[in-house]
């Protein structure tokens, strides 16, 4: 079966929610390791796409049950440390996050909106917790 060729992927955190439509995929999971200088696509279907897609070594966070931004770990990928694990799923969501480098922070939403982009932890916290209120406060109307 012949794959269909690859368009040319953007690099950099703010590429990341876009990068299964540059994959022609709906869905799947992007494995960074080597301080995220190394990246393969896995799809649901199991096939490994080796990509030339690299980011610089950062931090990833969720928030936890406190609304705290918490650390995240995210295991071993052929017994190298994973740097970062993001999921795709076919209805257009992605995991939620917030991405540290050296010099930004990234909130990267789950569903829709844009990947948005801090000075600071707190600030990149502030947003979340503001998302999860809208979200939260839209029974209100009804």
């Amino acid at each position: 079966m012949k794959r269909s060729v690859e368009r040319q992927i953007p690099k950099g955190i703010p590429a990341l929610r876009d990068l299964p439509r540059y994959l022609t995929v709906r869905a799947g999971e992007l494995v960074c390791t080597e301080a995220c200088s190394r990246c393969v696509f896995l799809t649901p279907d199991h096939e490994v796409r080796t990509l030339d897609f690299t980011l610089p070594p950062l931090r990833a966070y969720a928030m936890d049950a406190e609304g705290e931004l918490s650390p995240l770990e995210f295991g071993r990928y052929h017994d190298t440390p994973i740097c970062l694990r993001y999921r795709y799923f076919a209805t257009g969501a992605g995991s939620r996050m917030v991405l540290q480098t050296k010099d930004q922070v990234y909130f990267l939403p789950a569903f829709f909106g844009k990947t948005e982009r801090f000075s600071s932890l707190r600030a990149a916290a502030d947003f979340w917790r503001r998302d999860e209120d809208l979200l939260r406060n839209r029974g209100n109307y009804y």
